[in-house]
């Protein structure tokens, strides 16, 4: 495994509770990294040649505004190019939005990824994300929308069916048959990046663990990287959801809206088999209280 970006899930909290995010994010979750975790993921990237990008995302991160630019400030003092993920909440003025972001400017962040569609909206006329992203422009920084479709003419956006979006959202979707959905979305064999949740668990797709940098170093989670031997990512490599389903012989409805929704619903039935795996339990609507 050659990793180009590590992706820190910064917090699972979020102001909003959307229907479509698949790490079960809400104002309820506590689930947040520390300081000290962010430097020490931070320090296991600069043992990896080949990284050179530091995203943070949740959650919505500027709600720990704080952590964000310290965590920032010591990935870029490391030589790492910076994301950031966010829903655009401060955007309440352009005034106050280019406040939020003078010091991410001075600190010189690569991209700013900002959510505006009318799924984030609470009101058609809100307008925060889009003031958030023309000062991130404006500020020098590379800056894109990010845009989930609702599900109107029961045709699927970019939405993939994970977490709440498969419990809340997949059903008003055109379904297609299980045994068809033999492909995975994400790189498996040789995957560019992971994301890394506040406890530490590296996640070759949110929700499938693959180690955790307490016990083990970044470094060496990736040269013991052996797809086609665990025991979820070796069946969805050779076949996909329905493959994983085929494999541990787990009953299923007929249907489902895309390969990650099957996915998804096969892994919540294997988590009592393989729990250290398919985990932790905020990413399968598990209550952290």
């Amino acid at each position: 495994m050659r990793l180009d970006s590590v992706h820190l899930l910064l917090t699972l909290r979020c102001d909003r509770e959307c229907d479509h995010c698949f790490v079960w994010s809400s104002p309820n979750v506590i689930c947040t990294m520390s300081i000290s975790m962010i430097r020490k993921v931070i320090d296991q990237a600069a043992e990896l040649d080949s990284l050179r990008m530091i995203y943070f995302e949740g959650g919505e991160p500027f709600l720990f505004y704080p952590i964000l630019v310290e965590g920032v400030k010591y990935a870029r003092s490391k030589g790492f190019e910076v994301g950031i993920v966010t829903n655009g909440y401060w955007g309440t003025s352009g005034e106050d939005a280019e406040l939020w972001l003078r010091e991410l400017e001075r600190l010189s962040i690569s991209d700013m990824s900002v959510s505006d569609d009318r799924i984030h909206r609470e009101r058609d006329d809100d307008h925060r994300a889009r003031i958030a992203a023309q000062a991130a422009s404006a500020a020098g920084m590379r800056t894109s929308v990010l845009e989930t479709c609702e599900p109107k003419g029961m045709k699927k956006g970019d939405i993939f069916f994970r977490g709440r979006a498969a419990e809340e959202l997949a059903r008003k979707y055109r379904t297609h048959l299980w045994s068809g959905l033999t492909e995975c979305p994400e790189e498996l064999r040789s995957p560019e990046r992971v994301h890394i949740d506040p406890d530490g668990n590296v996640h070759v797709c949110q929700g499938i663990v693959i180690g955790n940098i307490n016990r083990s170093s970044l470094v060496e989670i990736s040269a013991s990287y052996m797809p086609s031997e665990h025991p979820i990512l070796g069946p969805l490599m050779d076949g996909g959801p329905a493959q994983l389903a085929r494999r541990y012989r787990i009953a299923h409805l007929k249907k489902y809206a895309d390969a990650c929704d099957l996915c998804y619903h096969v892994r919540k039935k294997l988590r009592p088999r393989f729990k250290k795996i398919l985990g932790p339990d905020v990413m399968y609507g598990v209550s952290e209280a």
